[in-house]
């Protein structure tokens, strides 16, 4: 009786963790005034997860944590909710802040995320949502500065110095011509100098116009 028992101790202490936990995130549920309290599979987590980050309090990040660990979530479903959620509010600042205070190995894997979804909304030609796109340009320029700042391996360094002089270019054809090129457009040597050539010749016209009429 005496080992029966023994052996089913650590057993019910899981038990009573587990339910422990439970409740915890019960209250916490109650807390973001969140009323799915019985959570059934990840996809709903993740709901949940957006749900407590959207309400952007001081504690949403370890507030969200505590639901993805509940339910064996990667950490980076909390930070790559956390960074886009920033990065739509325009808080390019605070977005930085998070890159660096994380440690190097997740901070170049959400950068890396950034960037690959700026590079998609690069991509959307018909009726592309110009808000969005200047904000994940945007935000693709500052991910990739915090990086060159921290101490990373030479090819890294190069490949991101790559991206960041063609985010920028691309940048500044949307603010200064209202250009929306992709990083394919952008490489295409036919697209740029096709592009050059509508500019030099929308130049001369203009000069043409401007100048004065002596007969």
């Amino acid at each position: 009786m005496l080992s029966e028992t023994i052996t089913q101790t650590p057993s019910r202490s899981a038990d009573i963790q587990k339910q422990c936990d439970l409740m915890q995130l019960q209250k916490l549920l109650v807390e973001y005034d969140i009323h799915q309290l019985r959570i059934y599979n990840s996809s709903m987590a993740q709901t949940v997860i957006y749900n407590i980050l959207s309400r952007d309090r001081p504690s949403a990040v370890e507030d969200a944590k505590q639901v993805q660990r509940a339910y064996n979530l990667p950490e980076s479903v909390v930070y790559n909710f956390r960074i886009t959620f920033l990065i739509k509010a325009n808080r390019m600042s605070d977005m930085m802040a998070l890159l660096r205070q994380l440690p190097l190995t997740p901070a170049l894997t959400y950068a890396e995320t950034v960037m690959g979804r700026s590079a998609v909304a690069l991509k959307q030609k018909i009726l592309p949502d110009k808000r969005e796109t200047h904000l994940m340009t945007q935000a693709a320029i500052l991910a990739a500065k915090v990086l060159l700042s921290r101490e990373i391996e030479l090819y890294q360094r190069k490949e991101l110095e790559i991206q960041l002089a063609d985010f920028q270019r691309i940048r500044s054809l949307q603010v200064e011509f209202n250009e929306y090129l992709s990083l394919s457009d952008l490489a295409s040597s036919v697209f740029t100098r096709e592009l050059l050539a509508k500019y030099v010749e929308e130049f001369h016209q203009n000069e043409k116009k401007s100048l004065p009429k002596l007969f």
